[in-house]
């Protein structure tokens, strides 16, 4: 009988090892049916091997991580990690929830990062502010650790010099302001100051109040928690026309009787921001001359109202100098209706 090797062609050396031993095996196939075909006895059934199954057990991590993130939302991964222990790992991966972070909520800054450090992990992040989207419709507003993130941010600035600085909270009294908007921010005010205190108890604070004019609620000076607490109880809305740049003034004037010269300027502009191209462009300038005159100086703005017109605080924020305005402005309670 020819051998099997003398049956291959010429060009077949090139194959690797176990290619050659498959098709050797494949040929011995093929001579043995030949022999039986000629011969008398009965025709036997070729037993094949059965092909082999695969499970997703078996797939790499990273592969199984590809497959469950292309194809799962944010809820399935949830109930998929209450399957073992392997898929929780797996569903549970901080770049994987970052990038649902940006699908789902939207873009993402330094501040946003800051919270997801606080919350410890991107997937509980995204939890905590979902929840809170859910719990808070139509209306816009941070989640816990956002709020704890952008506080944290200011009294990091107060902190770091060892000159006692101070903070200057504008409230906007209004008549585009509703009760319930101005109650949001007397209640935000009171937080703020508590964690302030709580870290840097040598920063003065200081609130006012504006609408066509400006009243200064509590002087700019060291507060008594108690007693600040009280005052922003009893403070009760102005109603009026919305004269920012007059605020911004009246705060940069109250700093530098109040702080030493080099002290960290905090200003904290609570606004729906609707207000005309010229007492925009008022606002700009008197801002660009606060910063010039002071230095040292860091504004934030929160958006609170219906209509909040977000650009028109932002431009305010960079007048300051700021470079990084995006990490300046939080929602604090938006209804996000279209502008008049």
């Amino acid at each position: 009988m020819t051998s099997v090797m003398q049956c291959l062609p010429a060009q077949l050396p090139d194959l690797p090892t176990s290619a050659l031993a498959s098709l050797n095996e494949s040929v011995l196939v093929q001579v043995s049916l030949a022999t039986q075909a000629n011969s008398k006895r009965p025709k036997q059934h070729l037993k094949l091997p059965k092909a082999q199954t695969f499970s997703i057990e078996d797939l790499p991590d990273e592969v199984t991580t590809a497959l469950i993130y292309q194809n799962f939302l944010h809820q399935d991964l949830c109930s998929l990690a209450q399957v073992s222990w392997r898929y929780r790992h797996l569903s549970s991966a901080d770049t994987q929830w970052e990038a649902l972070y940006k699908q789902v909520v939207g873009d993402i800054n330094d501040v946003t990062r800051e919270a997801a450090v606080l919350a410890q992990s991107w997937k509980e992040l995204f939890r905590c502010k979902t929840v809170s989207d859910r719990q808070a419709e139509p209306w816009l507003t941070p989640c816990q650790y956002e709020l704890h993130a952008v506080l944290q941010r200011i009294t990091s600035e107060q902190a770091s010099s060892s000159v006692a600085g101070g903070v200057t909270f504008l409230l906007d009294g209004s008549g585009s302001v509703s009760q319930e908007d101005f109650l949001a921010m007397t209640g935000f005010v009171s937080k703020a100051v508590t964690a302030i205190l709580a870290s840097v108890p040598a920063c003065k604070v200081g609130v006012m109040q504006f609408s066509n004019d400006v009243h200064i609620e509590i002087p700019l000076e060291t507060q008594d928690q108690d007693n600040f607490e009280k005052a922003m109880a009893n403070m009760v809305r102005m109603n009026g026309g919305t004269n920012v740049a007059l605020a911004i003034q009246t705060a940069s004037k109250h700093m530098q009787s109040s702080l030493a010269v080099g002290a960290p300027r905090t200003v904290i502009l609570l606004t729906d921001g609707r207000i005309d191209h010229y007492q925009g462009q008022e606002a700009l300038q008197v801002t660009r001359d606060m910063a010039d005159e002071q230095g040292n100086l860091s504004i934030y703005s929160f958006g609170v109202g219906s209509g909040v017109d977000r650009t028109e605080l932002d431009r305010i924020v960079a007048a300051s100098g700021a470079s990084d305005v995006d990490c300046r402005y939080m929602a604090l309670a938006v209804h996000p209706e279209s502008l008049w």
